[in-house]
């Protein structure tokens, strides 16, 4: 018998559209949402489209409400929770948690190169303190480090992480 996994599937990243004076654009996250479900995707927001790291704080936490709000019963949302300070990503996440979002997904913050042992301690630190499933986010793109599949085998964590 082959089990199904929880998180699997098509997880669409969503743009988060906004109005001309840069606020969330309602309508249109209800007809992006509409799209992604009816073609048996999963949405997930502040993440991988960039403009997250551009966004205040106030349209983020628009989108999550909205976001959850607007779901199909029975379908997961993702959102990122990614910023250069940890502790806003662990706040985030909490407000993500709260608002009923069912994953988080974080990369490692940008700019500077991180040794193994402080990606290690980030992502750990990231698992225990965030109150819902944590996917780490490999974007050496925009973060400058490839992850080493080895160090994730290696990230000690008391909650199970989405690919376990």
């Amino acid at each position: 018998m082959k089990l199904k996994k929880k998180y699997n599937g098509l997880v669409v990243p969503s743009i988060t559209p906004l109005t001309d004076n840069y606020k969330l654009d309602h309508e249109a996250v209800e007809k992006i949402f509409d799209n992604i479900f009816n073609y048996g995707g999963v949405p997930f927001i502040l993440g991988t489209t960039g403009e997250s790291a551009s966004l205040p704080n106030d349209v983020k936490l628009d989108f999550i409400k909205l976001a959850t709000s607007v779901r199909q019963p029975g379908r997961l949302l993702y959102a990122g929770i990614s910023s250069n300070c940890l502790a806003d990503s662990i706040d985030l996440a909490k407000r993500c948690a709260d608002e009923g979002i069912d994953v988080a997904v974080a990369h490692l913050p940008a700019y500077f190169t991180l040794t193994e042992y402080e990606i290690k301690t980030y992502f750990e630190t990231l698992a225990n303190e965030v109150p819902i499933p944590l996917i780490v986010y490999n974007i050496p793109a925009t973060t400058n480090v490839s992850i080493n599949l080895n160090l994730l085998d290696r990230i000690k964590s008391p909650r199970k992480y989405c690919w376990d």
